[in-house]
C-alpha cells in the first residue's frame, strides 16, 4: 500500500521531468516543488518514497543510497 501523499509526490516528480537535466536534478526539482506546495512528509512516508521511486522509468537507474542522498540534500 502506498502511503498517503505518495500520489502527489509522483505527480510532481513526473511534472518536473526534463530530459536535458540529470535524473538526480529532476528528482530534486520535483521534490523541491512538492515542498513549496506546503505538503509535509512524515518520516515513514519518506521511506516509502525511497522504495517506490525506483519503479518509474525516469528513476530506475538510482540506487536506494543515491535516493537517500538526494533526500538529505533537500
Amino acid at each position: 500500500m502506498i502511503g498517503e501523499g505518495m500520489e502527489d509526490i509522483t505527480k510532481y516528480l513526473e511534472e518536473y521531468y526534463n530530459p536535458q537535466e540529470s535524473i538526480s536534478d529532476q528528482i530534486i526539482s520535483g521534490l523541491k516543488a512538492f515542498k513549496v506546495q506546503n505538503l509535509e512528509l512524515e518520516s515513514n512516508q519518506v521511506e516509502i518514497v525511497q522504495i517506490q521511486i525506483e519503479e518509474p522509468i525516469l528513476f530506475n537507474r538510482l540506487t536506494n543510497k543515491e535516493i537517500e542522498t538526494l533526500f538529505n540534500e533537500i
